[in-house]
């Protein structure tokens, strides 16, 4: 009997909860076509099993176990399980090569108990096909969470195509450290979209859209603006924790710009009230430190399902995430030289005519009512 197998949802604060480790596994053969992968699960042999742990500072950080090769299981071993797994299942060193499946069961109870002590926190057993937690399940006659990562494209990518040179392919614990590898970069996406070169190559790709806006307030904002430029400024919510481990206090406060040709215009309720002017910022001059806006959840969290569901590069993503929900954060000011504002003789868009905000009073402005904006 194949028993339930709960499989858990990818998000970022899975490794406060659990100890999470990548696992793959080697057997005799795949299900046929028409083959129910439960039902399989209970007649394939397990030839050997991987797992990396996400959080290697725990010891033991790895498991490989394997199973002797009689002459019995190997007669179970299809061709391409005879020419190309059973050649990589010597390539690393196997924590103990099991005479039966009661040994091997036993061996990998032990690690578990090992890591629970070691981590405090229960096990949290990551895949790439949902095929090794039925097998691992029948295989064992433990029940385990999973966390099934089959459409995560980059991890599917790292299995493929983009495997590690130094690795070899169809080792079961050589695929769970490449999984491991992926899902450490997915996991720290918001983290590493801090780092300094990261947000250099972001600001490079941002800076390709032409035109930035903002709106500010009449008269409460006008003249300072005029003198200091947009600063950033606190808007409310939970500040997140790589924002506030990267930037520290700082990072609490940000200024929101727009992009002109997004999906749609945010207009947060943190916003200061009309009337309103708009000021715009080239993209060329956008500030050097920005990123995702984490004050609007919409856009901070499709940051994250892209990177799940995509192979394209970081700043790619923010580019897209910006384009597509009407929002970027600085985390530094746009001086006031490279500010314009409408005035009230502009009567389009034509961003390059406006005037710099330093060269017109207050009554020089362009209005937006509250119905046009609200």
């Amino acid at each position: 009997v194949v028993r339930r197998v709960l499989f858990i949802r990818l998000a970022t604060d899975l490794r406060e909860r659990y100890d999470i480790l990548c696992v793959d596994t080697e057997f005799t053969r795949l299900p046929n076509p028409k083959e129910a992968v439960w039902g399989w699960a209970v007649q394939a042999k397990v030839l050997s099993i991987g797992i990396a742990a996400l959080d290697g500072r725990a010891v033991p950080a790895t498991f490989y176990g394997v199973r002797r090769l009689s002459h019995a299981l190997k007669s179970l071993c299809t061709d391409f399980v005879i020419s190309e797994v059973v050649p990589a299942l010597a390539v690393a060193p196997a924590d103990i090569e099991a005479l039966t499946d009661r040994d091997l069961v036993a061996s990998l109870d032990k690690f578990l108990r090992q890591r629970a002590a070691a981590s405090g926190k229960p096990p949290l057993l990551a895949i790439d096909w949902l095929g090794d937690a039925y097998l691992i399940e029948a295989f064992s006659g433990r029940e385990h969470e999973w966390l099934l990562l089959d459409d995560v494209a980059p991890v599917a990518a790292a299995l493929g195509e983009c495997f590690p040179a130094s690795s070899v392919r169809h080792n079961a614990l050589h695929d769970a450290a490449s999984v491991r590898s992926t899902l450490n970069r997915i996991m720290n996406f918001h983290g590493d979209l801090l780092h300094p070169e990261q947000m250099q190559a972001v600001r490079d790709r941002l800076a390709t859209v032409s035109w930035y806006t903002h709106f500010s307030s009449v008269p409460a904002s006008f003249r300072k603006i005029q003198i200091e430029g947009l600063r950033p400024c606190y808007p409310g919510g939970t500040t997140p924790d790589e924002v506030l481990a990267a930037m520290g206090d700082g990072g609490r406060r940000i200024l929101c710009l727009y992009p002109v040709g997004a999906s749609i215009v945010q207009l947060f309720p943190s916003q200061p009230p009309p009337p309103l002017f708009m000021a715009v910022v080239r993209g060329v001059d956008l500030p050097a430190k920005l990123g995702l806006d984490w004050s609007y959840d919409y856009n901070w969290n499709l940051g994250m399902t892209l990177r799940c569901g995509s192979t394209q590069s970081n700043e790619d993503i923010v580019f897209e995430v910006a384009l597509r929900s009407g929002s970027i954060a600085c985390y530094e000011g746009v001086a006031p030289e490279h500010l314009r504002v409408k005035a009230k003789h502009n009567t389009d868009e034509d961003f390059d005519r406006w005037p710099n905000i330093q060269d017109v009073t207050e009554n020089d402005l362009f209005i937006w009512p509250p119905s046009n904006v609200w």
